[in-house]
């Protein structure tokens, strides 16, 4: 009969108690999404990268964000903020270029065009540079528009890139995490509800 225990099975009927009754599974519940937060972190963009730089370059002001975090070899999102430097203004119509050249092999230059449609913040451009191997990387941001042109460079270490297992960690690991959690419940419900722990309550 439904919502007793089964003597012939030994278990007690499935979600008979509601998730959260047990304190132990609440912390559970907490640690998977303490854990997903971290391993899946939202993508952060534009104003929520790292501050590269930012600096008065001819009649405008440059500012550069990147990703948070060590950079590594592969695409490298670089977001582009162009103000006028006498009132502040946004300039989303000036035309923007990233140039990325190998310190080690200067005739290795890679440009990207950077555009405030590639962006999440339509006041910046932004533009994504495939850097090919690790290794000190300088950054040149080309600015052109009425104004005149300008240029702003910084440098960036870039990394060894993720095994592609290591990349994948995360994805193949918490199922297995909701899964003891979800088994936890389970052994503590039905010991709760066993004939001998409601003898013992009584």
């Amino acid at each position: 009969m439904k919502g007793k225990w089964n003597t012939a099975t030994r278990r007690y009927p499935l979600f008979r108690y509601p998730l959260t009754r047990y304190p132990l599974f609440r912390h559970v519940v907490i640690c998977v999404a303490l854990i997903a937060c971290l391993v899946f972190p939202g993508p952060l963009h534009g104003d929520g990268g790292v501050l590269r730089l930012s600096e008065k370059s001819g009649n405008y002001r440059v500012t550069v964000f990147t990703p948070p975090g060590p950079l590594r070899a592969g695409p490298l999102e670089v977001n582009i903020l162009v103000q006028d430097a006498a009132t502040g203004v946004v300039l989303s119509e000036a035309r923007v270029v990233v140039s990325a050249a190998d310190r080690a092999i200067p005739e290795r230059r890679i440009e990207r065009p950077a555009t405030a449609e590639a962006a999440t913040n339509k006041l910046f451009h932004a533009a994504n540079v495939d850097l090919p191997n690790p290794g000190l990387w300088e950054i040149t941001i080309m600015i052109d528009r009425s104004r005149g042109e300008a240029a702003s460079q910084f440098e960036v270490e870039v990394a060894e890139p993720k095994s592609r297992g290591a990349s994948l960690w995360p994805w193949l690991s918490w199922p297995a995490l909701v899964i003891i959690a979800f088994a936890v419940h389970q052994w503590r419900a039905a010991k709760l509800a066993s004939p001998a722990t409601t003898e013992k309550r009584r």
